[in-house]
């Protein structure tokens, strides 16, 4: 699987992975098992056993230890055998892969490639929101069908919004002002659009005050390597500033996790500054991203990979669109910081 190695991915929300409780999912073509550790930490190896590759999954956990629910066999955080309960205790001479995980900003993440490299400082500061108490939080996952590029596709080109979403995330007046400007950097873009006098879409208007007419809209988007999005949209009163008291705005991650070519794990978080510690506006946009990403966006999204199959998209010469940009740009930046980790690692084998 090419994918961009030696960096951080989102594994999971760090509720997710509860003390005594084992998680599992397969993260690039790999099958992983997390736990948490006696002290809370997080640890990570891979989810099978030396022995007879059965899911360690299916076992338990022991302490600090994962007993295989096959023969009993037990496996520590480096994934090497502390225990076997047969042939008077000999050890076998075999140790499972084990990963670096970090948990920083309420994320377990996951690092791809040489453990050793692995650095908490490489996590965008980008994403220190999903930590903030002082935001409200909707926060959940999805299980996507998909490869990750076509999700990145999706949110890095909103003009989508009006066919498959209707005025709930877009306008008539939105669209035909929309004029995304691109900013792009060695692994990082940004998409910026600004539009001004127009009606707000239904998600965010019933949030503004009472009587609003037209708004002004300032809505980024920005990409991190290798598979992260952080979404600010911010609807104001005409010719005020964004993020003011009279106006809304959101912010968004959209976390992206290659599971295989054709899957990805979603992890999406919504936060706000507006209607705080209030369950029915939680509520409500919960329901708002589910209808709009799990039964609006992702459906046709996996639609495309089946038509694709194991294709890649761009493989195939596909009609590009001006509003296009910012994905092609992406994809050209993943691919030619791919072939440079490829072209380091094929170095070190050959000297």
């Amino acid at each position: 699987m090419r994918i961009l190695r030696d960096c951080w991915y989102a594994a999971a929300w760090t509720n997710e992975i509860k003390q005594g409780e084992l998680f599992n999912q397969k993260i690039a073509n790999e099958p992983v098992l997390f736990f948490r550790k006696q002290d809370g930490s997080v640890a990570a190896i891979a989810d099978y056993c030396a022995h007879r590759y059965a899911p360690l999954h299916r076992g338990k956990q022991c302490g600090d230890v994962i007993r295989c629910g096959y023969h009993g066999l037990e496996f520590d955080e480096h994934g090497e055998c502390v225990r076997n309960p047969h042939e008077k205790g000999n050890l076998p001479n075999k140790t499972i892969p084990s990963y670096a995980v970090c948990e920083k900003y309420s994320v377990v993440w996951f690092w791809v490639g040489d453990k050793t490299k692995a650095d908490p400082n490489l996590i965008p500061a980008e994403f220190e929101f999903l930590g903030s108490s002082k935001r409200a939080h909707v926060r959940g996952r999805f299980h996507v069908k998909a490869n990750y590029l076509l999700l990145l596709d999706n949110l890095l080109d909103i003009s989508h919004a009006l066919f498959l979403h209707g005025d709930a995330l877009m306008t008539e007046d939105l669209y035909a002002t929309y004029d995304p400007k691109v900013l792009k950097s060695e692994d990082s873009l940004t998409v910026t659009v600004e539009s001004h006098n127009i009606t707000a879409p239904g998600l965010f208007s019933v949030a503004l005050p009472e009587g609003t007419g037209k708004v002004d809209l300032y809505d980024y988007v920005k990409w991190e390597a290798p598979a992260l999005i952080s979404h600010d949209i911010a609807y104001t009163q005409l010719d005020r500033p964004p993020y003011e008291p009279e106006g809304v705005s959101s912010r968004s991650a959209h976390l992206f996790t290659p599971e295989t070519a054709t899957s990805t794990h979603y992890l999406f978080d919504n936060s706000r500054d507006f209607m705080l510690d209030n369950s029915e506006t939680d509520g409500r946009i919960l329901g708002a991203l589910h209808k709009a990403f799990g039964e609006e966006d992702i459906p046709m999204i996996e639609a495309q990979q089946v038509v694709l199959g194991d294709q890649e998209l761009f493989d195939l010469k596909p009609a590009i669109l001006v509003n296009d940009r910012a994905g092609v740009l992406v994809r050209r930046t993943l691919n030619k910081m791919i072939s440079a980790k490829e072209d380091t690692a094929k170095a070190d084998r050959i000297y």
